[in-house]
């Protein structure tokens, strides 16, 4: 039983209401996804923007050195780090900091949002091995996988200040309606179509789309990773035959489960 109000409503629904505020992104991040979409990109303007920003600066700095994204030299600099990353990475970052600082957010639902955060950052991370593994865009593979759960904490933040809704209800309304509240987010930050499309669909029954095929299957795999072989949930035969993964593909990712788990947690 969900709260009165919000039952049957879909989340462009409640955003037409005004019910669903949506994160928006630093000044700084902003920047580096605008500037980067750009075929000729200014580094100047990207290092500027984070000058203006130490505290995302610190955090880029940081997720930059981390082993997900680090090289084989430390980082020590903005504009280092700026020249090096290139704007794939870059964007790649942008959005991760935005999430980690900004979107998923939820006071009253503190633990619960920081798992969330967790899962959804390990699987970004098994979606770029899927990319890897298929040939196919690892950085798109990576925001929609990063941004699948994005609409918990948008819904949470909803429906948490309402006095007629009790946790229970928070929780599993956002459970219906994470999937469309996540697109609109995706789309509200101006990313690849595709994105959107794979983060509203991840869920859906029939899935053919190979980047919300590949969603998925992170998905599965993020949880497999959480749950470190205890009554591990079993992969679907389906997401891994729409991408023609082969068993030894699938093992493989499997086995780099706590590895990822480990590297998500530290962030």
């Amino acid at each position: 039983m969900y709260p009165p109000a919000f039952d049957r409503l879909d989340a462009r629904a409640l955003l037409e209401v005004g019910a669903l505020e949506l994160p928006v992104l630093p000044e700084a991040s902003a920047t580096i996804l605008a500037e980067t979409s750009k075929d000729t990109w200014s580094a100047p303007k990207i290092v500027a923007a984070l000058a203006r920003d130490p505290s995302l600066a610190a955090h880029l700095l940081r997720v930059a050195n981390s082993p997900a994204f680090a090289g084989a030299v430390p980082l020590v600099s903005i504009q280092q780090s700026v020249t090096r990353l290139g704007g794939a990475q870059l964007r790649q970052l942008a959005v991760v900091i935005a999430c980690e600082t900004k979107a998923f957010s939820a006071p009253a639902f503190a633990t619960e949002v920081r798992a969330v955060f967790r899962h959804s950052l390990t699987a970004g991370l098994f979606a770029k091995e899927i990319a890897r593994h298929r040939r196919a865009n690892v950085e798109e593979a990576f925001l929609a996988g990063l941004l699948h759960d994005i609409g918990w904490p948008v819904v949470i933040q909803a429906l948490a200040s309402q006095a007629t809704s009790s946790r229970d209800q928070v929780l599993a309304t956002a459970e219906v309606l994470h999937p469309s509240a996540g697109a609109s987010v995706a789309r509200a930050w101006k990313l690849p179509e595709a994105v959107s499309r794979a983060i509203e669909a991840h869920h859906q029954a029939d899935v053919t789309d190979p980047l919300t095929a590949t969603v998925r299957l992170a998905d599965e795999l993020a949880c497999r990773a959480a749950a470190n072989g205890d009554a591990a949930p079993d992969l679907s035969p389906a997401m891994t035959q729409a991408l023609n993964l082969y068993p030894d593909a699938v093992e493989g990712l499997v086995q780099k489960g706590p590895q990822l788990w480990a590297e998500a947690g530290r962030w």
